[in-house]
């Protein structure tokens, strides 16, 4: 509808596109294939946490038909390259997907394909329902009837 086309401005360098959750990604992707509709001279970046978790490893050139640049990871210097790059300058991407060719090329910056060191979490502490360290035994604590929580006297 026009009424869309007149909430965007026509003279656009970049449009930055968030996707922190995997429900947000459709939506994303849909609003860059509207924004390559209607603004055709207008590049479209992709990031957030979604894309720098689970699209670390992306392959499907087909994400490029909505958006121009998977960033990953923290955006700041990545778009200031991309940033650069739009102006006319030779800055190389930074931890970006793009498609060449029909191909996905990830341009890693000095470092090559970032990488997520992996994390395992500890298993929080578990106590015995009896005989455990619990607040009803803790020195000071009472109880307030059944199943209620105590307080210091």
């Amino acid at each position: 509808p026009p009424e869309q086309a007149a909430l965007v401005p026509a003279d656009l360098d970049l449009v930055c596109i968030t996707c922190p959750f995997p429900g947000n990604l459709v939506g994303a992707l849909r609003l860059g294939a509207w924004l390559g509709a209607h603004r055709p001279g207008v590049a479209r970046a992709l990031g957030g946490g979604f894309p720098s978790t689970e699209l670390r490893e992306l392959a499907e050139p087909r994400v490029f038909d909505h958006v121009d640049y998977v960033v990953l990871d923290d955006g700041e210097l990545p778009l200031r390259q991309l940033c650069a790059r739009l102006e006319g300058h030779d800055a190389p991407l930074h931890n970006t997907f793009t498609r060449d060719a029909g191909r996905v090329v990830f341009a890693g910056g000095a470092g090559g394909v970032a990488r997520v060191a992996a994390f395992t979490p500890r298993a929080p502490e578990r106590r015995r329902a009896c005989g455990g360290r619990g607040r009803e035994r803790r020195p000071g604590w009472r109880r307030r009837g059944p199943g209620g929580r105590g307080r210091p006297p």
